[in-house]
């Protein structure tokens, strides 16, 4: 069900994901969460969750409390509309991501933004740096990606950059648009980091490994690694503590 490369990685394939079919609701679930719970996926340093989400149209979660998490959301299809206590209200469309700085505490609920059209998403979730901050909202409408090169979509929060959403956490995130027999080398930033990769769409190598759409590796230790495509693809890279 899962293996272990020569790079120190654990590879998550996609099939043995944990699975939740609500009717509205349709969720695969990398680390444990909700009903879904193993006890060898219980997260990857400050990365707890990593759920593929599918809403029908015009439902949606109630709100529900969190405090001293960062919760990052990457729209894929369809409108997802954002609402909470703090009064943050806004609709996300692919091309934009979204971090919330839950803080001290905070309600919020995610809806399907149309009543015709099911919506698809990424929604990652991590530890904050420390307790009790401000709760945050932010949302950042993307550029559009160039082939063959790291975007960087989220950064920690001394990090400033339009077209970078801040997290209260030593976390960076890209995502990587690949075309057949492209390969790009990641260097990781601090020697207390792992890297999270996620094949959002396609087939990747990633040193002797081979990976395809909606499977996960996680790096414990690692430099630098390269990313190799197999045919036209889109991956997301997550550095985060691990230590």
């Amino acid at each position: 069900m899962e293996s272990t490369t020569a790079i120190d990685a654990t590879v998550h394939r996609a099939a043995v994901r944990g699975h939740a079919d609500l009717g509205w609701l349709d969720s695969y679930r990398t680390f444990s969460f909700g009903r879904f719970y193993d006890p060898e996926r219980m997260g990857f340093g400050a990365l707890c969750v990593l759920n593929d989400d599918s809403i029908a149209p015009g439902e949606g979660y109630g709100a529900s409390p969190h405090a001293d998490v960062e919760i990052v959301t990457l729209p894929l299809e369809g409108l997802l509309r954002h609402g909470d206590d703090r009064g943050y209200a806004a609709m996300l469309a692919p091309g934009d991501v979204q971090v919330v700085s839950t803080g001290s505490g905070m309600l919020h609920r995610e809806y399907n933004g149309s009543a015709a059209r099911p919506v698809r998403y990424l929604q990652l979730w991590f530890r904050s740096a420390g307790a009790g901050f401000p709760s945050r909202y932010e949302q950042v409408t993307l550029p559009p990606p160039r082939r063959n090169a790291l975007r960087p979509i989220v950064a920690p929060e001394e990090y400033a950059h339009r077209y970078v959403a801040r997290i209260r956490q030593r976390v960076w995130i890209y995502t990587l648009d690949l075309d057949p027999g492209r390969r790009v080398e990641y260097r990781l930033k601090s020697p207390g980091h792992g890297l999270y990769l996620f094949v959002i769409a396609g087939a990747v190598g990633v040193e002797a490994t081979e990976l395809g759409a909606r499977d996960g590796m996680a790096v414990r230790s690692a430099g630098s690694l390269s990313v190799e495509g197999r045919e036209p693809s889109r991956v997301l890279l997550v550095e985060v503590p691990v230590g």
